[in-house]
């Protein structure tokens, strides 16, 4: 008689897993989560990809279209720049940059070379018109470096203070009419002259650099130089170039002194357009003196403290004329109804 294993049962053999089998399933398992992971992040990828690549072509599409606008524009711009281009003449050039450009000054240019009045005038796009007038065939001899003195800086405008009195314009041009006298070739070396610098005034008071109390304090001492061949009191006229901060206006007038030996219209105008801001007993008699021979000054002498107010009234010979600045004097009514009475 034989004896059979305990696991063999007649009929139906069995042999149970081993720790080898269940591993060797364990691993099959694994590789086949793995695979299908892999397959699906592989798979996501290439949708993402796809995707991408789908956004992508559609953007490029999109750019094509809009190129090809671009081009069909840019095409119709340049036959129209082809035809305005080929009619640039040196003739009508002026007339052309007239009707593209705003004017940033309004100079007289009377027997200036074309290009350097238009240079001026035209100043803020000058980069520009400098190009459109080489077009036209007009030779520049010089380039868009060459500044105006309403953007010196502080080393330039300095220059000018130190020689005050070599600012002479020709013919007493020194607001305007003076870029006949002073040219492009000027404008380069400023302060290469032998005799008159002409400088335009118009254009040195314009510079932001003056609004400043420093600067007011030495405009107000060029104002009130009793030399005569000193031409500080041209400073007089800044105001209409520019509007100046209030302390600076106050600085200017209160260090701005008058009497009759340096006594210029100019001067003394200035000091009437801010005499709210005078304070020298000197200066206000002057002024005093300056309004009596002014045509009905009445809103200027009103501004002037109570005392000369009343000194100015009392100077007025006709009884008409008192009346006239009284209706418009600051005085108290009791002091005015004085005035009238003595007037009377």
């Amino acid at each position: 008689m034989y004896n059979y294993p305990p696991d063999y049962y007649e009929g139906d053999f069995y042999n149970e897993p081993s720790e080898f089998d269940e591993k060797m399933e364990e691993l099959k398992s694994y590789l086949m989560d793995s695979v299908k992971q892999d397959i699906k992040s592989n798979l996501e990828y290439y949708k993402n990809f796809a995707e991408k690549k789908e956004n992508e072509l559609s953007e490029l599409k999109s750019k094509v279209k809009s190129l090809e606008s671009d081009n069909s524009k840019l095409h119709k711009t340049n036959d129209v720049a082809e035809i305005i281009l080929s009619r640039i003449t040196k003739e009508n050039v002026e007339s052309i940059i007239s009707n593209l450009y705003e004017k940033t000054f309004r100079e007289e240019t009377l027997d200036c070379p074309l290009h350097w009045g238009l240079y001026v005038n035209y100043y803020d796009n000058r980069e520009q018109i400098l190009k459109i007038l080489k077009y036209a065939g007009i030779k520049i001899p010089y380039d868009s470096s060459v500044i105006l003195p309403h953007e010196w800086d502080k080393t330039m405008l300095d220059k000018f203070f130190e020689r005050m009195g070599s600012h002479v314009n020709c013919n007493g041009a020194n607001y305007k009419g003076n870029l006949r006298f002073w040219n492009y070739n000027q404008a380069k070396d400023p302060f290469n002259y032998t005799s008159y610098s002409e400088i335009p005034w118009q254009f040195v008071l314009r510079n932001p650099l003056l609004n400043s109390k420093a600067y007011a304090l030495k405009m107000a001492n060029e104002m009130s130089c009793k030399s005569g061949f000193n031409n500080g009191y041209k400073f007089s006229k800044i105001d209409e170039y520019q509007d100046l901060d209030d302390d600076v206006i106050k600085v200017l007038v209160e260090n701005t002194s008058l009497d009759k030996k340096n006594m210029k219209g100019d001067v003394g105008q200035f000091l009437i357009r801010h005499i709210e801001h005078v304070n020298n007993d000197d200066t206000l008699g002057i002024i005093v003196g300056i309004l009596d021979n002014m045509w009905r000054p009445y809103e200027e002498a009103s501004r002037l403290p109570e005392r000369y107010q009343i000194k100015y009234a009392q100077s007025l010979s006709r009884v008409e004329e008192k009346i006239e600045f009284l209706k418009v004097s600051t005085l108290s009514q009791e002091i005015k109804a004085k005035i009238f009475c003595e007037a009377v």
